[in-house]
């Protein structure tokens, strides 16, 4: 999957050796020294069983949605 698109805030399934979780982006992807380039998460409240982890690197994201500014109603 292309991570050049996610950004802080958005929500992401990600795959960590077949578990499968939702998570919140809490900073876009970046360079961590020795490890490559990762993006940081924040697992959400029904990923607890599912080895949930604190980054993922782009080929572990499965689905991303962007989160939405305010209603246009």
């Amino acid at each position: 999957m292309n991570s050049t698109g996610i950004k802080a805030g958005d929500l992401v399934r990600a795959d960590v050796r077949g578990g499968r979780f939702w998570a919140r982006v809490s900073a876009p992807m970046r360079e961590i020294e020795g490890l490559g380039k990762r993006i940081t998460l924040e697992p959400l409240e029904g990923a607890r069983g599912v080895l949930p982890a604190q980054w993922v690197t782009s080929r572990q994201v499965v689905g991303h949605w962007r989160e939405r500014s305010g209603s246009k109603i």
